[in-house]
């Protein structure tokens, strides 16, 4: 079984945070309440802005700290996994069986 966006948002943990790609998604009540009594969010992911006028500096800024901080072992890259969306099951019973992974991505 596939799930949907909203199946999805309702695993999200507290201060949890949705990337998506895609510039459309319907959100019903009790999934927009939901992310609020977490105070998660949802977030969309429009790659192109990042090269908008204005923003590219910011990026390349972002990217440079990061890339320093992670040289210099002050900033540590958390375990990463990234799942298809049909093999949600898989991430989840990960997370739950491997607490050294924190965060993981799930395709669309």
């Amino acid at each position: 079984q596939i799930l949907s966006p909203n199946d999805l948002l309702t695993l999200l943990s507290v201060n949890g945070r949705f990337s998506i790609t895609s510039p459309i998604i319907q959100l019903n009540e009790s999934i927009s309440q939901l992310l609020y009594f977490k105070n998660a969010s949802l977030h969309f992911c429009f790659t192109p802005s990042w090269l908008f006028s204005g923003q590219q500096g910011r990026l390349n800024h972002m990217i440079n700290e990061i890339m320093l901080l992670t040289n210099q072992n002050i900033f540590k890259l958390s375990p990463n996994a990234v799942f298809p969306l049909n093999d949600i099951e898989k991430a989840i019973d990960l997370l739950i069986r491997d607490k050294s992974f924190t965060n993981i991505i799930i395709e669309f």
